[in-house]
């Protein structure tokens, strides 16, 4: 059975929403989280692995089921390109409603998944060192690069 109930795990005081929430690497690191990697969104702009910090780059919008992956408070969300297949680097883009690169699926194992194409968020390799760029990477059960927890 899916959930459509939305998770909160850390929020900032009052600038943003109460449906902000961290993305942490799941069971590799949890004090690694999802993050734009320039503080200057912008159409490109990277998405990678950081040390969780709860700055506002790294506060996403996200549900349990079909979503969006949007940061906080902005226009932006986590997008996955115009050609999706193994080892395309994630970055966010101006969100857009129907646009399939932006149509995700947060799994009931902790997945986060492009919705009906077989790819899910990767961490390259399991490197998780601050500022490596996050990739999409075909979905494999229990690959640890992929689980993800708020």
């Amino acid at each position: 059975m899916i959930s459509s109930t939305t998770f909160i795990l850390t929020i900032l005081a009052t600038s943003l929403s109460a449906t902000a929430n961290v993305i942490r690497a799941g069971t590799t690191n949890s004090t690694k989280c999802i993050s734009a990697i320039d503080l200057s969104l912008q159409n490109g702009t990277p998405v990678g692995i950081f040390d969780c910090n709860t700055s506002y780059n790294e506060q996403w919008v996200i549900k349990k089921g079909e979503t969006k992956v949007q940061v906080a408070g902005t226009s932006f969300c986590l997008d996955a390109g115009s050609s999706p297949q193994n080892g395309v680097g994630l970055k966010v883009w101006q969100c857009y409603d129907n646009l399939p690169a932006q149509d995700w699926y947060w799994t009931d194992d902790n997945r986060i998944a492009l919705k009906d194409q077989g790819f899910c968020v990767d961490v390259p390799n399991g490197n998780l060192t601050s500022g490596a760029q996050l990739q999409i990477w075909k979905c494999t059960d229990n690959n640890n690069n992929q689980v993800w927890t708020q």
